[in-house]
């Protein structure tokens, strides 16, 4: 009996533990949100990011880029040289390029030095031991140089001086008792000197004592040249270049200028070719220019030129010095009969195409004409007039008017211009020349220089015609008493953003069917849209047979809602014989024409553009809401790799139990009878 009670059960319970999922077993299992993914703690790094991947620096790494750099200190190589050392560049100041490939000989690149008031001894010894083949000095202070010093580049290497860009003044001025040598240097104007009042120049020289020697000097601009020297120490030597240096003016030759009492010692060095010109202050016959000192000198006086007009230097063998002398013959380097001398033929000086007589507000135009202008193939030394202005002057009333339409055409003419809203009066206009000169590399007479050799007098001409303007018929239309019919029309009182603004414009005196001479009228040229935020915009003036228009859109990206204003801008013209429309009209450009900026002006109102209303799904914010909700709660039961269904398992096991318990109270019943 109590075996078949044990067997029940033993049954029962083998079938129990058969039928209950399996567990895996090994480490606590991880909670997890409800949601799909696993979100991550902040501040925790997953076992595979590149944060955790990436190796730990070891602690002698870290040392190590720590510590700063020692300085290399200058060592001895194989050959007992010693090699450089190595410092660290101060700041504000740039690091030399190197070329590639250590220990090359050969340098390249370009380093630029700043040189100012209070670092020239630093900056010498920089030009001195710079690598790069190219050295440029920018000057941005005057540098007064008080104690003998010499510019110049390292062997093999090139040095170009010039200002600062920004910087106008003088670069160098030398001291009382001091000496500066220039050497092998390009000086470089750069930037023209402004103040012309002060001795400005490549190198202003006090009361010291300066030497170039081969140097090249060019675009400078002072009245007191490139090169300012007192005294009588200064020393020219090599191949030198002191050219192209202007006077304040950009046009006179200012190179090299010689105080009064001043000059300078040529020394056996001098090479021939070298080109130097030369303004004196003094401009007396005798003024001592240079000395020769040497015995195996090139003919200087050949490449040394005089600046002063009507003058040039006398070389004297026998005292091997130059003085100032009055110039008895042009240029030696132009022979006087290969020339055209345009003082011998000042009757060619004419002005043509003027009338007798013209109407108040009738378009006048003419030429003019100047000696020498004709010449097909100019050569260097001839001269010609050249027209630079002209200007009406009324005989009674003494008004000068200047005509702002002259100059030369693309035939090489010169033509003037005008509408001659001016009083009834006679006139008299008057063309005013300029003598000029043709050089070696002049391409035309607009180019040309001033001609120096020439007299004061000779160097301006005039020629002159007279004319009549009478009052204009009675039956002119006068546009400037009609202002109020200049209007826009088609302009609502408000307009949509992003809708389409478009308008007429009326102009007074546009609608007369047959226009005359001197007749007026104001012409559309341009239009502004000015919105409620201030900014402007242009609207193109349409012309179509004579009738002005225009349109824009106005977009919401550029329109603000709020008032704007449309502003049209009028020009007043003048009908001339000739012309078929108002565009071809000239404007009245003549002073005290009564041409004041006349404008029509609308105001409308701008509101917000149309909106279309569109409804969107609605989205399943719960869901969201819910998944969102949900993820920061945790799961009650772990989650395991067996899939098997719980709830029949949990059944079946019951009835194995129920079984079990049958079968015992089966066999009890059975034992009691």
């Amino acid at each position: 009996m109590r075996k078949a009670k044990l067997y029940a059960l033993t049954l029962a319970a083998v079938m129990a533990v058969g039928s209950a999922p399996v567990y895996t077993y090994g480490s606590p299992a991880e909670e997890v949100s409800t949601e799909s993914e696993t979100t991550e703690e902040p501040g925790e790094t997953p076992e595979n990011s590149p944060e955790a991947e990436q190796p730990e620096e070891s602690a002698e790494q870290a040392a190590s880029e720590e510590e700063p750099e020692e300085e290399q200190e200058a060592s001895e190589d194989e050959n007992g040289e010693t090699s450089p050392t190595v410092t660290e560049t101060p700041e504000g100041e740039e690091k030399p390029e190197t070329t590639p490939g250590a220990g090359s000989e050969t340098q390249t690149g370009t380093k630029t030095i700043t040189l100012k008031k209070d670092n020239l001894t630093s900056v010498l010894e920089e030009i001195k031991t710079a690598q790069e083949k190219e050295i440029v000095l920018e000057v941005a202070e005057e540098v007064e140089v008080k104690s003998s010093c010499e510019i110049k580049p390292a062997e093999g290497k090139t040095l170009t001086v010039k200002r600062h860009s920004g910087y106008t003044g003088n670069m160098f001025k030398v001291a009382s008792g001091a000496t500066l040598t220039v050497s092998g240097v390009k000086m470089d104007g750069s930037v023209s000197a402004a103040d012309s009042s002060a001795k400005g120049g490549a190198v202003i020289y006090s009361s010291g004592k300066v030497i170039l020697r081969d140097c090249t000097i060019s675009g400078n601009a002072s009245d007191s040249g490139a090169v300012y020297l007192t005294g009588s120490e200064n020393i020219l030597s090599g191949s030198l270049s002191i050219t192209g240096n202007k006077a304040a003016d950009k046009k006179t030759e200012k190179n090299l200028y010689l105080a009064e009492g001043a000059s300078f010692k040529v020394d056996s060095a001098w090479k021939e070719g070298s080109k130097v010109g030369v303004t004196s202050a003094k401009t007396d016959a005798g003024t001592l220019i240079y000395k020769i000192e040497g015995t195996n000198v090139a003919s200087v006086n050949s490449y040394v030129t005089c600046e002063n007009a009507g003058l040039t230097i006398q070389y004297d063998e026998a005292k091997k010095e130059a003085s100032l002398a009055a110039a008895a013959t042009p240029t030696p380097t132009v022979p006087a009969q290969d020339t055209y001398d345009a003082t011998k033929h000042k009757e060619q000086n004419t002005i043509s195409g003027l009338k007798k007589s013209y109407v108040e507000a009738e378009r006048m135009i003419f030429q003019a004409t100047g000696a020498g202008l004709d010449r097909e193939e100019p050569k260097a030394g001839d001269t010609a007039y050249v027209p630079t202005d002209a200007i009406l002057e009324g005989n009674t009333t003494g008004k000068r008017y200047s005509i702002e339409n002259f100059g030369v055409r693309e035939n090489g003419g010169y033509e003037g211009s005008a509408n001659l809203r001016v009083e009834a009066d006679n006139y008299t206009l008057t063309v005013y020349y300029e003598l000029r000169q043709w050089g070696e590399n002049t391409t035309s007479w607009e180019d040309a220089e001033t001609a120096q050799n020439a007299s004061e007098t000779d160097k301006t001409a005039t020629a002159s015609q007279t004319l009549k303007v009478t009052a204009a018929p009675a039956t002119g239309y006068d546009a400037t008493q009609h202002t109020d019919e200049n209007q826009i029309l088609g302009v609502s009182s408000s307009y949509k953003q992003n809708s389409r603004l478009s308008f007429t414009i009326e102009g007074a005196g546009l609608d007369r069917e047959e226009p005359k001479a001197g007749d007026t009228a104001y012409v559309p040229t341009s239009s502004i849209l000015t919105c409620s935020d201030g900014k402007r915009y242009s609207i193109a003036v349409n012309n179509e047979g004579g009738e002005y228009s225009g349109n824009a859109t106005l977009s919401k990206s550029k329109v603000p809602t709020g008032d704007s204003t449309l502003t049209v801008y009028y020009e007043l013209r003048q009908w001339t014989d000739g012309i078929d429309s108002w565009a071809d009209a000239q404007a009245v450009n003549l002073s005290e024409a009564g041409n004041e900026e006349v404008t029509a002006s609308k105001t409308f109102r701008v509101t917000a553009a149309s909106t279309t209303t569109t409804t969107k799904k609605s989205s399943a914010s719960a869901k969201k809401s819910s998944s969102k909700s949900s993820s920061t709660s945790k799961a009650k039961n772990a989650k395991t790799a067996d899939e098997t269904p719980i709830l029949p398992l949990a059944g079946l096991c019951a009835a194995s139990v129920l079984a079990g318990g049958l079968v015992i109270t089966r066999k009890r019943k059975l034992d009691q009878k």
